[in-house]
């Protein structure tokens, strides 16, 4: 059953440049958001969201496509966790840094 629960968004962080580091995201000061949808603008990256902050590399870890999104905005389920333990890198197939948007959510 679909929920009534409305999302509001409570920040946005961007552009978030991913290259050849791992890097996390930066919620926005003072907020612990449970949803987030980030955009994957011009290269591809992969992601790990594992408790211990194993980070991912340009060829291990969930691959997203350029011009793609990661939707973490299901108002049923709470991501904060994930939020907060994600690492971003730039794909080996990348022709150089990925651009990513963000928009966190309550």
């Amino acid at each position: 059953m679909p929920s009534d629960l409305a999302l509001s968004m409570r920040g946005f962080q961007g552009p978030l440049l991913v290259g050849a580091t791992a890097k996390a995201l930066t919620k926005p000061e003072g907020l612990l958001p449970r949803h987030a949808f980030i955009y994957v603008a011009n290269n591809p990256i992969r992601w790990r969201a594992d408790v211990n902050d194993t980070a991912p590399t340009a060829t291990v870890g969930i691959f997203v496509a350029a011009n793609s999104y990661i939707d973490w905005t299901d108002a049923d389920k709470d991501y904060q966790s994930m939020i907060d333990h994600v690492r971003f890198i730039a794909d080996a197939t990348a022709a150089g840094d990925a651009k990513l948007d963000i928009a966190y959510f309550n």
